[in-house]
């Protein structure tokens, strides 16, 4: 199916029950991009579906218009929300009877009896199938919520892949392999200072550090040499008096140093060594039953929405043509909109052709649509992920 494929379902009425129309095969205006030529839809939508009264009708025409709003919207939440899981995730819709391209599932598509019972009204149907996606449109989005919340809780605490040390995590930078306790004074009146130098500026901060406070311990700067990054940033520590380390720092950055925070600790380094591999196994469950849960979902919600369009045409056909008027509908992908619609308008049109031509190019002329027979129409995936 080509990116952004537009699909009609067509009706009109016939005078036998079953009775095609033979130039709808035939008639190259009416064949797909991809060579997908008019099929029947549904040959018995028109004589089990159950109706109820005229007035009924009238009040379902606005509540189908309303859930093939609400449909539309969601399905294609849920293809978007799919590919932002998985990109490179093929859409399929599933059925009882497996897998289907959603061309091949649209062109065999037949009432799911089972989920909507012909001879219950349509109007029941609509309700039912309604709170049924929108049930399942919550579920997903709920789901997704947590997912975000695991992945954004494991970004917090996962390892940067930053390569200055301006902005790398210093608990990935001073591990437990590289560094010891007693590189590090944490004591009752003591405390330990980790600063970034550039490159060159080792030899003035040594000269003048021991000043940036009252309390600096005198030779306390250490260099960790093996942690220099690419771009010459090297990362040293100096001990100073616990309640002059806010001081220490602010004489740093007027000095144009970088003082970090980080306190050493063997036990923590651990404990957020293990709390990243279980958040990325926890992540790693989740995306995969967000995968599968937004496949199915989207794949429920296509069907669902392709149902509506289905009680569409038939209380269309049933208010135009009459209750006991029998009909027969197509479903087609217009490769030309503008030529299909000439040919279906001389194909479909059973009487009065050119009343029904005029009707149709004066509503042109207006910017309206007027059609001799049922049309409903709908993209199943939009332009940047159809296939």
């Amino acid at each position: 199916m080509s990116a952004g494929q537009e699909f009609w379902i067509v009706a009109a009425a016939v005078d036998t029950p079953g009775k095609e129309f033979p130039k709808m095969k035939g008639d190259s205006a009416l064949v797909s991009a991809d060579n997908m030529s008019p099929a029947l839809f549904d040959h018995q939508l028109n004589s089990t579906l159950v109706a109820g009264s005229f007035d009924g009708l009238v009040t379902l025409t606005d509540d189908l218009h309303k859930v093939d709003s609400q449909l539309d919207s969601i399905v294609h939440r849920l293809e978007r929300q799919y590919i932002e899981v998985d990109p490179e995730g093929k859409f399929r819709v599933k059925t009882a009877q497996g897998e289907h391209t959603i061309t091949d599932y649209i062109k065999s598509w037949s009432w799911d009896e089972g989920k909507y019972p012909r001879d219950r009204l349509v109007a029941d149907n609509l309700k039912f199938l309604s709170s049924t996606v929108t049930k399942m449109d919550e579920e997903v989005r709920n789901k997704l919520q947590q997912y975000n919340e695991s992945k954004t809780a494991r970004s917090n605490i996962s390892k940067k892949d930053a390569t200055t040390l301006t902005t790398r995590d210093l608990v990935d930078v001073l591990t437990p392999q590289k560094v010891g306790q007693d590189d590090f004074v944490f004591t009752e009146h003591l405390s330990t200072v980790c600063i970034i130098l550039t490159r060159g500026a080792s030899v003035e901060f040594l000269k003048k550090y021991e000043t940036f406070t009252e309390h600096v311990v005198p030779m306390s700067a250490k260099h960790f040499t093996s942690e220099d990054d690419k771009d010459g940033n090297s990362v040293w520590r100096v001990v100073v008096l616990k309640t002059e380390v806010d001081a220490f720092k602010r004489a740093c950055r007027e000095n144009r140093y970088v003082p970090r925070d980080f306190e050493y600790s063997k036990d923590g380094y651990d404990k957020l060594i293990k709390q990243r591999e279980s958040l990325d196994v926890q992540c790693a469950e989740q995306v995969s039953k967000v995968k599968t849960l937004c496949m199915m979902s989207w794949s429920e919600a296509l069907a669902a929405w392709i149902h509506v369009k289905a009680m569409r045409v038939f209380v269309e056909c049933t208010l135009r043509f009459g209750q006991k008027a029998s009909f027969t509908s197509y479903v087609l992908a217009p490769r030309n909109p503008v030529k299909a619609r000439r040919a279906l308008l001389d194909i479909l049109t059973t009487s009065n052709f050119e009343a029904a031509k005029e009707l149709s190019d004066a509503a042109a002329e207006e910017g309206d649509e007027y059609f001799s027979y049922v049309s409903v129409s709908f993209t199943p995936m939009a332009p940047s992920k159809a296939s």
